[in-house]
């Protein structure tokens, strides 16, 4: 037992269990990874919910037939699911997803999903463990802070459990007119803009979609 536990101090990472993801909860949600291959498709469904049906990004022929979003990272990716108990404990309460995918999950694909529209070279040059982040979406009735804080909380355990060392991903920004998203452009460019030695280019102009890498202290 630590000596933070023994006196009633507070949490210290001696205090944190490195063998498996613990499952987080916040009133009626709860955050984990998927365990089962249905919560994995319903972690899918709702991603075409939002992207496909919400957003209205085009399907190809088998996603409009399955009704699913799905490429290829998700069979090695671990897929972080935000489940409302009040609903349901399995697949049928999945209200929030992140998919996150570690270096060697990448190399059994040959690649992370950011390289198909960046150099992601300085990244994958960097001397730790790498995560990368995304396909992120909360069912509309849920985004507020609670699935969100979740969602991050979620992500912080995983980190710390696989001794992360550099976070990164893409976002998308609506529309390809930069002065329509100035602002957030501006805001990312002050605020969260990668070291030198982090950058990534971009290979070509998609959705002007902005990958943000994250040093872990």
């Amino acid at each position: 037992m630590s000596s933070a536990r023994a006196s009633g101090g507070g949490l210290s990472t001696l205090d944190l269990d490195r063998s498996s993801f613990p499952e987080l909860h916040g009133g009626s949600l709860s955050v984990r990874i998927a365990e089962t291959d249905a919560e994995r498709e319903a972690a899918q469904a709702l991603r075409y919910r939002v992207f496909y049906e919400e957003m209205g990004a085009h399907p190809d022929a088998q996603t409009l037939r399955l009704k699913r979003d799905i490429d290829e990272f998700d069979a090695v990716a671990d897929h972080l699911l935000v489940i409302d108990n009040a609903i349901a404990s399995d697949e049928r309460g999945v209200v929030g997803t992140y998919r996150l995918v570690q270096s060697d999950a990448a190399e059994r694909i040959g690649r992370f999903y950011s390289s198909s529209e960046y150099d992601i070279t300085p990244l994958q040059d960097f001397p730790g463990r790498l995560l990368e982040v995304g396909r992120s979406c909360v069912d509309k009735n849920y985004r507020g802070r609670a699935a969100m804080q979740l969602l991050w909380r979620g992500i912080a355990s995983y980190i710390f459990l696989h001794r992360i060392d550099l976070l990164f991903g893409c976002a998308s920004l609506p529309g390809t007119d930069p002065d329509r998203i100035a602002d957030e452009l501006t805001y990312l460019y002050h605020n969260h803009l990668a070291p030198p030695a982090l950058r990534v280019r971009l290979w070509k102009i998609a959705g002007w979609k902005c990958c943000v890498p994250t040093r872990i202290p």
